[in-house]
């Protein structure tokens, strides 16, 4: 089904883009702006805060801590995202942590403005199912993923998952808006940084991708989804 002009403001498959346009708009007049610099937290690790977040432009890191106390990158979230429904729908503390990778706007709602909202609308509510469950899939296929899959192959499936969330197509490449550092990808794949480092090394050298200073673009996206296979 072709995407609505609103709908385009957001990267596919993000929660606002997936809502049909009267719902996203009842849901964007809801709640508080907020506006968060890079490096500030929006949610923190163990915190009994039940708010949800709508992010409206701007990209945040998911992190946790490993058992040595190293933040370890458990995902990327951008523009049309949710942040915090896990915590507003069992009431449990926030499993991770939120931090703005840039400048960052949200529109922060309390839990029963959120699940006041959701259950008055039941295709609001199936969207939400599908988006956890989107979430869900990623964290299992990330699980598997670092258990034995060569870096080259966790690597191009991350730039895959990222391009089909938050890719923009330009003349021939994808541009994927999500500011990533090397070490910031070796940790979202499991691997050592310099292992990361020799596998976009190969990719560009088989012209799969371009890379700058936390920026990736992707040159060839079936041949990258055939090395994913």
């Amino acid at each position: 089904m072709e995407r609505s002009e609103e709908s385009r403001r957001w990267p596919r498959n993000s929660f606002l883009a997936s809502l049909n346009s009267d719902d996203r708009a009842a849901l964007l007049s809801l709640g508080t702006g907020r506006h968060f610099e890079a490096g500030s937290v929006l949610v923190r690790s163990g915190e009994p805060s039940t708010d949800v977040a709508l992010l409206l432009s701007g990209c945040v890191k998911v992190t946790a801590d490993s058992q040595e106390g190293r933040p370890i990158l458990l995902a990327v979230r951008v523009s049309g995202d949710l942040i915090g429904e896990l915590a507003a729908l069992d009431q449990e503390p926030r499993s991770a942590t939120v931090v703005a990778a840039v400048d960052t706007k949200t529109r922060v709602l309390d839990r029963k403005t959120f699940l006041d909202f959701v259950e008055s609308r039941p295709v609001v509510a199936l969207t939400l199912q599908r988006s956890i469950v989107r979430k869900l899939r990623m964290a299992t296929r990330y699980r598997i993923d670092i258990s034995g899959a060569p870096v080259v192959v966790r690597v191009a499936r991350v730039l895959d998952q990222l391009a089909t969330s938050y890719g923009r197509a330009n003349s021939d490449l994808v541009h994927i808006d999500v500011p990533l550092s090397q070490t910031e990808m070796a940790a979202l794949v499991g691997a050592a940084v310099p292992s990361v480092q020799r596998a976009l090394a190969k990719l560009r050298r088989d012209s799969l991708i371009l890379t700058s200073r936390k920026h990736f673009a992707i040159r060839d996206i079936e041949a990258l989804r055939r090395l994913v296979r």
